[in-house]
């Protein structure tokens, strides 16, 4: 289902810009179709003008949100989307929801 709907997003014309919403709490924007590669069961988000590619497993998407051309703020929230969230899954449809990696295993920003 949610393959589905990201797939959709993807191919819409005119493309629109969308949050992938992870339920470890992070969020990745896609800005362009070119910079994501759907897989069987996850999605491959490159980072444009660099190596860094963040690998997102369907299990592990929370919410898709479509931001509307408007742009991140400084602090990194986004402005209020006119469109509905695609989506939403709860803690109680993921058992995973919430866990975090141990502190030896998070990956340096």
């Amino acid at each position: 289902m949610i393959r589905g709907e990201i797939e959709e997003l993807l191919l819409r014309h005119p493309f629109e810009r969308f949050v992938i919403h992870a339920t470890s709490g992070e969020r990745f924007e896609v800005r362009t179709p070119a910079l994501a590669v759907l897989l069987k069961s996850a999605i491959v988000i490159a980072f444009p003008n660099s190596d860094r590619r963040v690998i997102v497993p369907f299990l592990h998407v929370a919410s898709v949100e479509v931001v509307n051309g408007r742009r991140p703020t400084a602090w990194g929230r986004l402005g209020q989307s006119t469109l509905p969230v695609i989506g939403r899954r709860t803690a109680a449809a993921n058992p995973l929801c919430g866990r975090r990696r141990p502190a030896s295993r998070r990956r340096k920003s």
